[in-house]
Order: C-alpha cells, then sequence, then structure tokens
C-alpha cells in the first residue's frame, strides 16, 4: 500500500506522522484517490517506470484447447496491457465458445497457467 500512496502521495508518510493516532493507510489512500479523480488527473507512468514494467511484462502466451483451432504467436500492445493471438484451422470462432482453453502465459523463466472459457 506504501507504494501505491508514493504514486498519489508522495508526502504520505509526514502526513501519517502529522495526523493523530486514527490516521490509517487506507484512510490516506481514500483522500488521495479523491483528490485525483476531483482534480481528474492521473498518475503517468515515468519512462523509467514505463520500461521497468515492460521488462516484467509477459514475453509469450501460449493457448491449448481440444479443438482443431492453432493459436500463434501473439501481438503484444504493452501501453493498453493487452495480447492478440491469431487463431488458425477453425471455420467458425463460435466453435471456440465455452470450450476449456488452457493459457500460459511465460514471463522468462517462469510463467503462470490458468483455465479459462470464452463467453
Amino acid at each position: 500500500m506504501g507504494e501505491i500512496l508514493d504514486r498519489l502521495s508522495p508526502s504520505w508518510r509526514v502526513d501519517l506522522d502529522r495526523a493523530d493516532s486514527t490516521a490509517s493507510l487506507h484512510g490516506l489512500l481514500r483522500a488521495a484517490a479523491a483528490r485525483l479523480t476531483a482534480k481528474r488527473q492521473g498518475c503517468a507512468f515515468t519512462p523509467a517506470e514505463r520500461e521497468a514494467a515492460t521488462a516484467k511484462a509477459a514475453q509469450d502466451i501460449f493457448v491449448e484447447s481440444a479443438t482443431t483451432a492453432y493459436f500463434g504467436k501473439p501481438q503484444f500492445d504493452v501501453a493498453a496491457g493487452e495480447a492478440w493471438l491469431p487463431v488458425w484451422n477453425l471455420s467458425d470462432a463460435e466453435k471456440l465458445r465455452g470450450v476449456p482453453l488452457k493459457v500460459t502465459l511465460s514471463f522468462g523463466d517462469s510463467g503462470i497457467e490458468q483455465m479459462l472459457a470464452i463467453n
């Protein structure tokens, strides 16, 4: 939570020290978010932060299904946090609806798997 507060309200530690004993990190976070929302102000990433996040982003995606579909190499849009995978050998995309898919995100030396279905 401290990292989020560092981004939204860099002076949060001083604010916490000045507050009475009933102050909480949740309360400071709520107040910081309210201030930014009222100002319609975001907290854009610096180029260094964007580069660090890109380095940690998924490097590949593997999809397995019981259908005849082949899933191709993903194209990543890091800024949007999205990836597109071409699908081949499937005459109708509706054939994937409700079919269990095993999706693996690769992060180089590690990965994460999850089962999902397209609605």
